[in-house]
């Protein structure tokens, strides 16, 4: 990832971890993602897990306020990561985004640009940049993305046609918690993989309030 920067955190050690319980659980061929690696855009939130939404601003260690206080890692998961996570797939890190998922390039993160696998001298569209090149690069079979505006449709068409992007409803895939205001939505490399991470992470008819709103 050191050309494409699509990803802002991996925790490789969880990462093993977590395959290896699914390894061992006697329930693995019953869930429907069992062992799929999946990257989530920064702005929703894991339990435990740092979160910035490509932003200093979340990090005290970086704005000066409030010493002795490090990142904000928030107490809760989002929504639609926890159905995923409880299908057994597994998250393999956090993906870069413009600034509170504010723009539509991946350029403008306090973090440092996201760049398109295909060529780096270009953009992956955004602001779910970091999980389009995530997917593109074939570093994740599938990632969440959020969409207002077309922040999963547009980097789905910078990083070409080897993967597919879906944005849904707030309504029918859920992301609360999350520190912006948007829909989730996710990409993958294959129609079958988008198709079972959507029968998974949406709930037809069902209504989940998101931060902000």
């Amino acid at each position: 990832d050191h050309d494409v920067k699509a990803f802002l955190s991996v925790d490789r050690d969880a990462v093993r971890a977590r395959a290896k319980k699914l390894g061992e659980s006697s329930e693995v061929r019953s869930l429907a993602l069992a062992g799929v690696p999946i990257a989530i855009k920064d702005n929703m939130c894991i339990a435990g897990t740092h979160t910035t939404c490509g932003s200093k601003i979340l990090d005290c260690r970086h704005s000066g306020h409030f010493p002795g206080f490090g990142s904000y890692q928030p107490p809760y998961t989002a929504t639609a990561v926890q159905r995923l996570h409880d299908a057994g797939a597994i998250v393999i890190g956090k993906t870069n985004l413009d600034e509170f998922a504010m723009g539509s390039s991946t350029e403008n993160s306090a973090f440092g640009p996201t760049r398109n696998p295909w060529d780096t001298t270009r953009a992956p569209g955004g602001s779910s940049g970091g999980s389009a090149a995530a997917v593109a690069a074939g570093m994740s079979a599938t990632a969440l993305g959020s969409d207002t505006g077309g922040s999963i449709r547009q980097p789905a068409s910078f990083c070409g046609d080897r993967w597919k992007g879906l944005s849904q409803s707030a309504s029918s895939a859920p992301g609360s918690p999350r520190l912006s205001i948007r829909s989730a939505g996710l990409r993958s490399t294959k129609i079958a993989t988008t198709g079972n991470v959507r029968k998974v992470s949406a709930t037809a008819r069902q209504s989940t309030s998101s931060a902000g709103n």
